[in-house]
């Protein structure tokens, strides 16, 4: 996460964040862990060839409904859970996209 934008959230919430995500992980997507320092979460992908679409959040998830932005002061409970939302899947396609590019540049070696 970026520095200042940290969350801590109720396992409720966390439920709710997942259950709303679903629909817009990437197959590739292994496994989820709390990250060991503590802060933050740490993602697992199937290996990256190199040769696929670079990964990118889908615009599914900027249609959803229930993701959608929502102003603090209209619903601070909802704004809180949305933001939350939109970090974690914003970090998981950060790494994805920083795997895949890796593996881009050495399918690209001669």
């Amino acid at each position: 996460m970026s520095a200042g934008d940290t969350f801590t959230i109720t396992p409720d919430e966390h439920r709710q964040i997942w259950e709303r995500l679903s629909p817009h992980l990437p197959r590739y997507l292994r496994k989820v862990e709390n990250h060991p320092s503590g802060w933050g979460l740490r993602f697992e992908f199937l290996p990256f060839t190199g040769r696929e679409d670079a990964p990118a959040v889908p615009r599914s998830f900027y249609d959803d409904p229930r993701l959608k932005y929502v102003w603090e002061s209209e619903d601070p409970a909802e704004h809180r859970l949305r933001k939350a939302a939109d970090r974690i899947l914003s970090d998981l396609y950060d790494k994805a996209y920083e795997e895949w590019k890796d593996a881009a540049y050495v399918a690209d070696l001669p």
